[in-house]
């Protein structure tokens, strides 16, 4: 939200300059300027000036384009307040009309008005200017500015910026879920961006337009090297961080920054956004995570590709090993190169599979995957185990069995994949 005034003053005064946009009305009448008594004088300044402020209020209900208003202060203000910090970097001291508060709104500055700021020695004279949706300075603050301008001799005006001040923030177009090991970008900023939207609004529920006072941080907490991460402006995705990385967002512009997903499998990202005084949101963003699938032909040993079983019937020799290979796509495909685990078995008729077998994992070059192997002990006890595959994500609840059995002779041990379930 951007908000222009006009300011005038007997005495003079230059103010900051602003962006476009916004309903500002020529400096008003000139105001008073009072003599100074000594304890409210700072430095060697004679003489008060009263600068004027000319602003115009919007009525509500105007048009709209994607929620925002062609003029750019809320039409929610009731009162101004406007308050001398200090002249010449020192404190002014007491003085009476230190703020100046006025009751404004659209229905008397709908076509514009003029109200007076506080008595103001010349020089370099610090002002801080806050909008309320209350009257008499009440309520929820809506839009504020402090800055420094030059009372000198020979009256002329500019104009102040206020910047909108973030009660609530919205975030939209984050993707809610996104296929594992495929790659994804968007750009992030205010409700014209074409990706992710962060829009911030008043205490009033009007959006912002323009600088806000306070500024939103976007914040990724993921530090794999091949999962989120966020890059200010157009600064793009690459190379990935590999760590926690966050944005700025100081404005409704609308490409402020830049999301990025490199394709890995992982848990959901959850991210923080927030800005002083407004209360943190946590959109997240989640990859649809795949299966773990058998690969053909990756049977080794005396392991069957055709049932994917392996069947452990001696100690030792060719009947005593047997290895099977799975892979994910977005796990252990290139560029991830992770690895599978057995991540339980259950099923065992008799005994735990330490009874009768070691079991081993290492990685399966073609296509990138993992090789699981079981290997006969000396002196194994009979039974049968199930053991379940999968990437170690708590989220990921498929995985890929295979059974293991043994016994004394060739066709008491076999492994075996009954398939992926969800």
């Amino acid at each position: 939200m951007r908000t222009y005034l006009a300011l005038a003053a007997v005495l003079g005064v230059t103010a900051c300059g602003g962006g476009g946009g916004g309903a500002a009305v020529p400096g008003g009448q000139v105001g008073s300027t009072p003599t100074p008594s000594p304890s409210s004088s700072p430095g060697t300044q004679s003489k008060y000036a009263t600068p004027t402020f000319s602003i115009t209020i919007p009525m509500r209900g105007g048009s709209k384009l994607r929620g925002k208003t062609p003029a750019f202060i809320s039409t929610a203000v009731q009162s101004i307040s406007i308050t001398l910090k200090d002249v010449n970097g020192t404190s002014p001291g007491p003085i009476t009309g230190n703020p100046a508060v006025s009751n404004i709104s659209s229905a008397t500055c709908g076509s514009g008005c003029t109200i007076n700021g506080p008595p103001s020695p010349l020089g370099n004279d610090t002002f801080t200017l806050t909008t309320y949706d209350g009257t008499s300075g009440s309520g929820n603050e809506l839009d504020t500015s402090t800055g420094t301008y030059t009372l000198s001799q020979g009256a002329n005006s500019e104009t102040i910026t206020l910047d909108g001040i973030p009660a609530t923030i919205s975030v939209r177009n984050v993707p809610s879920t996104w296929t594992a090991s495929s790659t994804f970008s968007a750009q992030i900023g205010g409700a014209g961006s074409s990706g992710i939207e962060v829009s911030a609004y008043d205490a009033d529920a009007e959006i912002l337009i323009g600088t806000y006072a306070n500024p939103i941080t976007f914040q990724d907490p993921d530090t794999g090297v091949l999962g989120t991460w966020v890059t200010p402006g157009a600064a793009g995705c690459s190379p990935s961080p590999g760590s926690a990385t966050s944005i700025t967002l100081t404005s409704d512009a609308a490409f402020q920054g830049t999301f990025c997903y490199a394709g890995i499998a992982e848990q959901p990202v959850v991210f923080s956004v927030a800005a002083a005084g407004v209360s943190t949101i946590h959109p997240q963003f989640q990859t649809n995570l795949n299966a773990p699938t058998y690969i053909s032909a990756s049977a080794t040993g005396i392991a069957d590709d055709a049932t994917q079983q392996i069947n452990l019937y001696n100690s030792s020799g060719t009947g005593s090993v047997g290895s099977l290979a799975y892979q994910e796509l977005g796990w252990t495909n290139a560029p991830y190169n992770q690895q599978l685990v057995a991540i339980g078995t259950s099923g065992c008729t008799a005994g735990a599979l330490s009874t009768y077998a070691d079991f081993s994992t290492a990685p399966f070059a073609t296509p990138a995957g993992t090789a699981f192997t079981a290997t006969a002990i000396g002196s194994p006890s009979t039974g049968a185990c199930t053991v379940q595959i999968g990437d170690n994500l708590q989220l990921n609840t498929t995985v890929s069995g295979a059974t293991f059995a043994v016994t004394y002779t060739a066709s008491d041990f076999n492994v075996s994949n009954h398939g992926r379930k969800h």
